[in-house]
């Protein structure tokens, strides 16, 4: 089978095809360096990166695809972990900003919706 092939292969097409799979690394990428992601977030990738460089693997670099494809299998998740760990409102905006739209602004929160809410009386007078 040659390699190209693999691009036109039935599951791969169903996912989004490789290009999906460069998009999310450039999702990830604008937004880890974007300062209003969580830091814990932001550490997702440098670990499964760390994992991939590490000498110590689930199944050894040894075997001649298993290995390079459990690598590579982990970097995928961790490049999809980080993006569903980030605030949903900002992965809509680095996706708009890449598909070239311009970002829809929330506006302010509309006055004349109810609000619905609990509330409890305090007495100023201690001991009641």
């Amino acid at each position: 089978m040659r390699w190209w092939r693999f691009a036109t292969h039935p599951a791969v097409v169903r996912a989004g095809g490789l290009w999906a799979l460069f998009r999310r690394g450039r999702l990830a990428y604008r937004l880890l360096r974007d300062e209003r992601v969580p830091t814990m977030a932001k550490l997702v990738l440098p670990a499964a990166l760390l994992y991939v460089v590490s000498p110590l693997n689930l199944i050894p670099n040894l075997i001649p695809i298993v290995g390079e494809v459990d690598d590579i299998g982990i970097l995928v998740l961790g490049v999809l972990a980080f993006i569903k760990l980030c605030p949903r409102h900002l992965v809509v905006e680095h996706e708009a900003a890449l598909d070239g739209q311009p970002v829809a602004d929330a506006g302010p929160i509309p006055r004349d919706e109810p609000v619905n809410a609990r509330y409890r009386w305090v007495d100023e007078q201690p001991g009641r």
